[in-house]
């Protein structure tokens, strides 16, 4: 596959079986989806208005959460979608989905006979979900240069992998850090609840440092890149580092004289809610791809059983722990999606974290 320039952009060239308007609409979805820039024309939109017209900020999270039963409750299915499927060619993930399935119904079970649980496992989940985020980017980015003709060098990888490493760190201390996200809870578990410990509000600089890191860990990369293939990396793969700072880092950086956030409480409601959002349409968009190269599948029948999927999975188990009458639904709603969520990073690992074949293949 030869690759194609255009400026900074490095994209596959157009297959003599892909008419040019399709590689186009392809390339641009990519470009909006999966690199993360429409996440930037996004926030280029909804931070200024949220902070002039406060009460939009509760009218995004409310389409956030009608948004996640197309996008975000799919994402979690596509993954056992795609153990189910090449069951045969890798029995070990499905014997691992198979096995964990009734060890994650056990941490249900137990956030149920004893809800003090319910706090830990979400801090448990939000920490995690930090590094799953940046795992995530770096694996795409790996593929943007392979795709390109230009595979990543091993010292070129490491430092590329620390960078987005590096981010996901600082998310984890501002998450975990005493003000660090300056709002008062975590998707409703407010930190004063057993087990939402803090650390405290001097790790502040640890973090930044860490943000600071993922940046110059990117400049090492680029320099080791120009070394090795002499060229720097592709645009997708530097977009993706942007991303990962503008997710993790950015948002939390203070003005000097002030204890909290630039973004302030406003922002700070709906921005939980739209990283994930984002997150999921970079793999479907992933595992779509894969999903039609691996084998014949329609579409709409594909991505219709993954929304019933995700339904069932989400609103449907929901509904079971308040029927044992020892949680509410509120409780309930914390616990499901976190047990989910545990699972689903640990399943989501197996699969892309396969003996790695040669880049040729």
């Amino acid at each position: 596959m030869s690759a194609l320039t255009r400026g900074t952009i490095v994209w596959p060239a157009v297959s003599p079986r892909e008419p040019r308007g399709l590689w186009l609409w392809s390339r641009g979805h990519d470009l909006a989806w999966i690199v993360g820039v429409g996440a930037f024309v996004f926030a280029a939109l909804a931070v200024p208005i949220t902070l002039l017209v406060p009460v939009s900020a509760g009218a995004l999270v409310t389409a956030f959460m009608h948004m996640a039963v197309l996008c975000n409750y799919p994402h979690y299915a596509a993954t056992y979608q795609i153990i189910a499927r090449e069951r045969h060619k890798a029995p070990g993930s499905f014997r691992w989905l198979v096995w964990s399935s009734p060890i994650a119904a056990l941490a249900v079970a137990l956030g149920v006979a004893w809800p003090w649980l319910i706090g830990p496992i979400v801090r448990l989940y939000l920490t995690w979900s930090a590094y799953h985020y940046a795992a995530q980017h770096f694996g795409i980015a790996s593929m943007y240069q392979a795709r390109a003709e230009r595979p990543l060098a091993p010292r070129t990888k490491r430092a590329l992998q620390a960078a987005f490493v590096a981010g996901a760190v600082a998310m984890m201390l501002f998450l975990n850090t005493r003000g660090g996200l300056g709002v008062p809870d975590a998707f409703g578990v407010a930190y004063g609840a057993p087990g939402m410990w803090q650390l405290p509000a001097r790790l502040y600089p640890l973090a930044v440092a860490f943000g600071v890191a993922s940046l110059v860990l990117w400049g090492v990369a680029e320099k080791l890149a120009r070394a090795s293939s002499g060229a720097g990396l592709v645009f997708p793969a530097r977009a993706l580092v942007l991303t990962n700072f503008a997710w993790f880092v950015l948002p939390y950086l203070r003005v000097p004289g002030h204890d909290a956030p630039w973004i302030g409480a406003t922002v700070g409601v709906w921005l939980p809610f739209a990283i994930p959002f984002f997150h999921c349409t970079q793999y479907l968009g992933v595992t779509g791809f894969r999903a039609r190269t691996t084998g014949a599948v329609k579409p709409a029948y594909w991505f219709a059983i993954l929304v019933a999927l995700g339904l069932a999975l989400f609103e449907g188990l929901r509904l079971l722990p308040p029927l044992t009458g020892r949680v509410g639904e509120g409780e309930a709603l914390l616990l499901v999606p976190a047990v989910l969520n545990l699972h689903h990073f640990f399943i989501d690992g197996l699969i892309w974290k396969r003996a790695r074949r040669p880049v040729t293949a």
